[in-house]
């Protein structure tokens, strides 16, 4: 989990961290939660690792999704924008209609089909 703050303090503090977040943007599938994108030091590792993954002629992201994310209250262009334009996956939902109830309901799925002590990338720093 990042906050603008901490990540703030790890890219001035430690300057192989930005490097290595890099690398696993370019090479693993994250599942943002919670976030808002607008933090600009995240954007544009983002932004980065999608233009290394990305033909030179293309206009946009064509292919499977590079990271996926749960966001409510997003509409169709939002989802259209993201998926083209950032190579991510949005699942969203009407958020005063549900409640929090779909994003309860996909992470315990995920949960189930997660076996995190194989799957997990340990943190160098």
């Amino acid at each position: 989990m990042f906050t603008h703050e901490g990540y703030r303090r790890l890219l001035h503090k430690h300057h192989d961290y930005v490097n290595y977040l890099r690398s696993l943007l370019s090479t693993h599938t994250f599942l943002f939660i919670g976030c808002s994108f607008t933090d600009e030091y995240i954007n544009e590792l983002r932004r980065e690792a999608m233009t290394m993954m990305i033909d030179e002629d293309a206009t946009g992201w064509e292919g499977e999704p590079l990271h996926w994310a749960l966001m409510p209250n997003m509409d169709e262009a939002g989802v259209a924008f993201f998926e083209r334009h950032e190579g991510m996956r949005v699942l969203t939902w009407n958020l005063q209609e549900h409640g929090y109830a779909p994003m309860d309901a996909f992470m315990a799925e995920l949960a189930e089909q997660f076996d995190s002590e194989e799957e997990a990338v340990p943190c160098p720093i």
